[in-house]
């Protein structure tokens, strides 16, 4: 099974660390944020049908997960309501600065939207993610993955990002 950076996790303040599809409180492709992920984009992003859809809702937390070709290539959705202290996009940013340089990341500032580069160990192949999010009505993520640099641009995931976005309205 993957796993989500730690350090994303941590930094972001969200629940994800070390989850897993196994470790999802409900997995169903029905969880809340699974309405908001642009499956028909994404799908025409990845130049193929998603495989596999499934998504958690706790009560801090939506999460939504979909495969497309095999679990190399997909995207992660995470959607959290807003809290009585939220940190805004460039609170969030400044904490995961210092982290993502020394691993090498790549960091984008569009305002309201921040982008950065990662990287994920699914068993013995490490695949490169590029993740951005937004804090306006709530903190909403999108990563994607894979293993051609050409389906990782900051455009395209901030791009989808706020078609979820759109939907979450």
């Amino acid at each position: 099974m993957w796993r989500t950076s730690i350090l994303t996790a941590v930094i972001l303040g969200v629940t994800t660390a070390g989850w897993s599809v196994s470790s999802y409180s409900q997995t169903v492709s029905t969880a809340k944020v699974c309405g908001f992920l642009p499956t028909a984009e994404l799908e025409a992003h990845f130049g193929t049908k998603a495989s596999v859809i499934r998504g958690s809702d706790t009560s801090s937390v939506s999460m939504c997960s979909a495969d497309f070709q095999d679990r190399k290539h997909g995207a992660d959705l995470m959607s959290q309501p807003q809290g009585p202290v939220s940190l805004d996009v460039e609170q969030r940013l400044a904490a995961l600065r210092q982290q993502l340089e020394r691993r090498g990341s790549q960091i984008k500032s569009f305002s309201s939207v921040a982008c950065f580069t990662d990287h994920i160990d699914i068993g013995e192949t490490r695949l490169s993610t590029t993740a951005c999010f937004q804090t306006s009505g709530g903190y909403l993520s999108l990563s994607l993955r894979s293993e051609d640099p050409k389906h990782l641009s900051f455009a395209a995931v901030k791009r989808l990002l706020e078609k979820a976005a759109a939907r979450r309205k």
